[in-house]
């Protein structure tokens, strides 16, 4: 019931996605408490101004759970939709028809299914071309190396408006716009925000001195050698900086060959991107790395008023690079 001595918090870390829509619960959870606590001991009370004011207290403790109501549908509009269908599945075990009483100036609150139905939407993995996307139903992942550890599932939420009364073809624009927000923070989280993303669960293997031509191509062999010892002996996609391709150009001595014309034909793709810190690249094994998803990419219609409609593109889910030893990336440190 008591909160914890501030003094005794040692965590500096703010919260993510998924915290913030497990604090929003647990804040719910918290109200609830406090108004029956209130309720429960004005019912002892002698008649007066005492039992008045804990009575008065309790219903301000019900605006409060209103306010963090509203966070939710803010923060954690799976958990809001969830809350209107309880609604609805109880309005018709109760024989009452009655709709949500939840509005927006005068407009009720409207939240659809409009555009992208769940899995109807694939993800756009700008910098994967191989990836297996699994359907999971919990909220998170055990650990490879320590099954007891669950790491939770991450969100992306991105929200945008649509002016009323606008032709098709702008509404289109503004999706196709909101889409694209949402595919850099999808591929930003698989790259490297999660903790079991490419770039943190990958093997580092000390690299050459690129500044000499053909060394850049000598580690790209090196990184292909390892994969192919670890038991993944199919050509590997390439992800690489902007700064390391570039040398990929240059002329090996006495070759007449470029050092991409001596790896080309060893890898499956080549993407350029800019997650990889300079004078970096990785291989990955093709097919190792894996999608877990509880949420498919949707578009829901959240809120609508005189002016605009506002939607949002939401989605649930974990990437997974289960063996270290199928990326492996070689950074190169200039003197």
């Amino acid at each position: 019931m008591f909160s914890k001595d501030p003094s005794e918090l040692v965590r500096t870390k703010t919260f993510d996605n998924e915290e913030i829509s497990r604090s929003i619960r647990l804040d719910l959870a918290a109200e609830l408490d406090a108004i029956n606590f209130y309720l429960q001991q004005s019912k002892l009370m002698p008649e007066g101004s005492f039992k008045k004011v804990h009575e008065d207290i309790a219903k301000e403790e019900i605006t409060h759970f209103g306010e963090f109501l509203r966070l939710m549908h803010e923060y954690a509009p799976e958990d809001f939709v969830k809350i209107r269908e309880g609604w609805k599945e109880a309005s018709e075990l109760l024989g009452q028809q009655k709709e949500f009483p939840m509005y927006v100036g005068k407009k009720e609150l409207q939240v659809s299914r409009e555009g992208v139905e769940p899995d109807s939407k694939t993800f756009s993995h700008h910098y994967i071309t191989y990836v297996e996307e699994i359907k999971w139903s919990q909220d998170g992942l055990p650990l490879p190396e320590d099954n007891q550890k669950i790491i939770p599932l991450s969100q992306v939420i991105i929200q945008y408006n649509v002016h009323r009364h606008t032709d098709s073809q702008y509404k289109k624009m503004e999706e196709e716009m909101a889409l694209r927000k949402f595919d850099a923070a999808v591929n930003k989280l698989i790259m490297a925000d999660h903790e079991l993303s490419l770039l943190n669960r990958a093997t580092d293997i000390k690299s050459g001195d690129w500044s000499k031509s053909g060394n850049l191509a000598k580690d790209i062999i090196k990184a292909i050698e390892f994969l192919s010892d670890s038991g993944y002996v199919e050509r590997p996609e390439l992800l690489i900086s902007s700064s390391a391709y570039e040398l990929l150009v240059r002329e090996v001595e006495s070759t007449g060959q470029t050092e991409m014309e001596m790896v080309r034909k060893l890898l499956e793709e080549i993407h350029v991107t800019s997650l990889l810190k300079e004078n970096q690249f990785l291989a990955l094994a093709k097919g190792s790395f894996k999608l877990f998803i509880k949420t498919f990419p949707e578009i829901r219609r959240i809120s609508e008023d005189v002016l605009s409609d506002q939607y949002v593109i939401y989605s649930k889910f974990a990437p997974m690079l289960f063996d270290r030893k199928s990326a492996v990336r070689i950074t190169w440190k200039p003197k």
